[in-house]
C-alpha cells in the first residue's frame, strides 16, 4: 500500500508539472486567439471586448489557477472556435479515439505476445522468417502504413471506402470494420516492437539457474514456460506496453488524419489551426491523465507480478 500510495503522489506532481507547462507553453506561442476567431478586419474595441470575455486580459497565475481549479471539476474552458465546453467536445471525439485505441491495443497484445513466444520457444525457418519480417515493420512509420493499407485495402481490393467514415450511430459494424484497417496501421510496428521484446526476455530468462533447476527436476518445457519463464519474462514487456499504450494514442491521432477519422487528432488539428487554446490546453492535459494513468498503471501491476519491486 505505501508503494501504491507513493506512486500515486508521483503520478499527481508529475501532472501538475505538465499542467503548468502546458499552459505556460501556450501563452508564449505566437498567435492571438480573439483575431484567429474575430479576423483581422475587427476593430480595436471589439478585440477588447472580447479578450475581457474570455478573460486574457487578466494575470497569467490567475487564469492558470481557474483552469486548473476548473478542469479538476471537470471543466477545461470553452472552445474560442466553437463557442462550446472544451469538455463536451472531447467527450462527442472520445468514443470513436477510444475504439480505435483499444482495437489497436487488442491487436497488439493478441498477436505480438503470442508470436514472441512462439519465435522464442523454436529457432525454426517460420521464426526466422517471422523476426524479418517484425524488423521491417518497426521500421514502417504508422502513417506510411495508413497511406498503403488505404491504396491496397481501400482501392485496390475495395474492402472499404478511403475517408467515408461510418458513425457508430448510423451502423457500428460498418464503424468498426473502418476503424479496423486504421487500427492496422498503427499496430503494426508496435505488434513488430513487442515479438522482439517477447522474444529477447524470454531467451534471457531461459539461461537463469531456476530454469535449470526446474529442468533438472523434472519439468516439461511446457510446465517451465508457463509457470517459472512467462511470469518473469513479462515484467520487462510491461514496461514496453506502458510505453505502447502511450505511443499508441498520440499515433492514433496522427492516423486519424489519414483515414479522416472524426476523433480527438483531428479536433486537435482544428484547435491548432484556428489557435484555439483551451481546446488545444484540455487535449493536451488529457492526454497527459491517460498516460500518468497508464504509468501509474504498469507500477502497480509491476508490484503485483513481483511484489520484491521497490520504489527508486
Amino acid at each position: 500500500m505505501n508503494y501504491v500510495l507513493r506512486r500515486l503522489i508521483s503520478a499527481i506532481l508529475i501532472l501538475v508539472i505538465v499542467s503548468l507547462i502546458t499552459f505556460a507553453i501556450f501563452q508564449i506561442i505566437p498567435g492571438d486567439p480573439v483575431l484567429a476567431k474575430l479576423g483581422l478586419d475587427a476593430d480595436e474595441a471589439q478585440v477588447e471586448a472580447l479578450r475581457h470575455e474570455l478573460g486574457l486580459d487578466r494575470p497569467v497565475y490567475v487564469r492558470y489557477f481557474e483552469w486548473i481549479t476548473g478542469a479538476v471539476q471537470g471543466d477545461l474552458g470553452t472552445s474560442i472556435r466553437f463557442d462550446a465546453p472544451v469538455f463536451n467536445l472531447i467527450k462527442g471525439r472520445l468514443g470513436v479515439t477510444a475504439s480505435l485505441t483499444l482495437l489497436s491495443l487488442i491487436l497488439i497484445v493478441g498477436i505480438g505476445l503470442p508470436v514472441g513466444v512462439f519465435i522464442a520457444k523454436r529457432e525454426s525457418l517460420a521464426a526466422l522468417v517471422v523476426s524479418i519480417i517484425s524488423q521491417i515493420g518497426m521500421a514502417i512509420p504508422s502513417f506510411f502504413l495508413g497511406i498503403l493499407i488505404t491504396f491496397l485495402f481501400g482501392l485496390v481490393f475495395r474492402m472499404f471506402v478511403p475517408g467515408r467514415y461510418v458513425s457508430f450511430a448510423e451502423n457500428w459494424q460498418a464503424a468498426m470494420w473502418y476503424l479496423f484497417f486504421a487500427a492496422l496501421a498503427i499496430a503494426i510496428p508496435r505488434i513488430a516492437v513487442i515479438i522482439r521484446y517477447m522474444r529477447s526476455s524470454i531467451l534471457e530468462e531461459k539461461k537463469q539457474d531456476y530454469v535449470r533447476s526446474a529442468l533438472a527436476k523434472g519439468g516439461s518445457n511446457n510446465y517451465i514456460m508457463v509457470v517459472h519463464i512467462l511470469r518473469n519474462a513479462l515484467i520487462p514487456v510491461i514496461t514496453v506496453l506502458g510505453m505502447t499504450i502511450a505511443d499508441v494514442l498520440g499515433g492514433s491521432l496522427i492516423v486519424e488524419q489519414v483515414f479522416n477519422i472524426p476523433g480527438i487528432g483531428r479536433l486537435l488539428i482544428m484547435g491548432i489551426t484556428n489557435r484555439d487554446f483551451p481546446l488545444v490546453q484540455g487535449i493536451v492535459l488529457y492526454i497527459a491523465v491517460i498516460i500518468i494513468l497508464i504509468n501509474f498503471t504498469v507500477d502497480v501491476v509491476y508490484r503485483v507480478i513481483d511484489p520484491r519491486i521497490k520504489l527508486s
